[in-house]
């Protein structure tokens, strides 16, 4: 019963889909999802009922903004704060994640009302969003749990070729739901308590290692081909971190869109690049220590996001990404041996049971 619902569901897509205007398909993307996880089991009466709630705003803000344009700028944020509170409390969603992307959108907003006063910034499009652009962007359901965090622009942004949406749509379930489940039942998780000596504790990291990434990234593919069967743009949040030869790099491919949030929001807003050098590790240190509260106020996010800080300004100091470009195949192999490792230990931080 539930594969011949979701089956029919996943056939309204093609069909009515791309017929639809760009609220009605936000709008439609939101009940398509939901139904399809319903049909699966995976979400509660709770989690229904948050969802409701969330279309109904989502309706509000399309609606009374078009007709009336009573909503403006100053009472968005306060509008978003009462979602957050109402997905935290009935969804269960990740509110740092939805506190960020709250922050994202005001600021972008007002980046674009007065580009006078706000820094470059690459990633802003041009001319103001109108209330269904933002609205979408808070409040589209698939990304509120797993991510990506996006902005207005990026749904502005075309959808990649079908032959891309469906490959990605095959690597992202096998990877959220074939690999990963075959790692767990194959490889049992070690746990915390039990864990005695460098070995174990290494061990630890790398299952979590691939644990996280199998999950996380295949949610994440699945999450963006949603948005583009539906004409939206959307970005991966992933991209093979796994061959990063450094740590910059592997922040330049693992959760890219935290990463570039991180960067236009805090990083460039400290000051960037464009102050002294101590300035710049300085400000790249708390951007990564914010990283790490991004995910909760813990001990070990927090270091986490500190042990990531002192990695890249290490990096930076001793200009590792310029001389591994430049390195023959043996260095390069020993520099991806190596940051594979540090990855890895800090995984073990990032996992940690106290």
């Amino acid at each position: 019963m539930t594969n011949t619902i979701f089956s029919f569901l996943t056939f309204a897509v093609f069909v009515f889909g791309w017929r639809l205007n760009r609220p009605a398909r936000g709008l439609a993307l939101t009940v398509w999802v939901t139904l399809s996880l319903a049909a699966f089991g995976q979400v509660d009466r709770h989690s229904l009922l948050a969802v409701a709630i969330l279309l109904l705003l989502q309706f509000i803000l399309i609606f009374v903004n078009a007709r009336t344009g009573v909503l403006r700028f100053k009472l968005f944020p306060l509008l978003y704060a009462a979602v957050l509170l109402v997905a935290h409390a009935l969804l269960k969603v990740n509110i740092p994640g939805i506190s960020y992307l709250v922050l994202s959108s005001s600021l972008d907003l007002w980046m674009r009302l007065n580009p006078e006063k706000s820094l470059p910034n690459e990633n802003l499009a041009p001319g103001v969003p109108t209330a269904f652009e933002r609205a979408f962007n808070l409040l589209s359901f698939p990304k509120l749990a797993v991510g990506p965090i996006t902005s207005v622009k990026d749904h502005w942004d075309p959808p990649p070729a079908t032959e891309q949406i469906f490959r990605v749509i095959f690597f992202g379930v096998l990877k959220a739901f074939i690999l990963v489940n075959l790692w767990r039942h194959y490889v049992p998780a070690p746990a915390w308590h039990d864990l005695h000596g460098p070995g174990a504790f290494l061990w630890f990291g790398f299952w979590n290692y691939v644990n996280l990434y199998l999950e996380f990234s295949g949610a994440c593919d699945l999450v963006a081909a949603a948005f583009w069967l539906f004409g939206f743009g959307c970005p991966l949040n992933f991209n093979r971190p796994y061959l990063s030869l450094t740590i910059s790099e592997f922040w330049k491919r693992w959760h890219v869109t935290l990463g570039r949030w991180i960067r236009n929001h805090v990083f460039i807003a400290f000051g960037g690049s464009r102050v002294s050098p101590g300035r710049v590790s300085l400000n790249l240190f708390l951007a990564m220590v914010i990283s790490g509260l991004w995910h909760g106020l813990a001990w070990n996010y927090l270091a986490w996001g500190a042990l990531q800080g002192i990695f890249l300004v290490s990096e930076r100091a001793l200009g590792t990404e310029a001389r591994i470009a430049k390195a023959g195949p043996l260095v390069r192999f020993s520099s991806w041996v190596f940051t594979q490792l540090l990855v890895t230990c800090s995984w073990i931080i990032f996992f940690a049971k106290y």
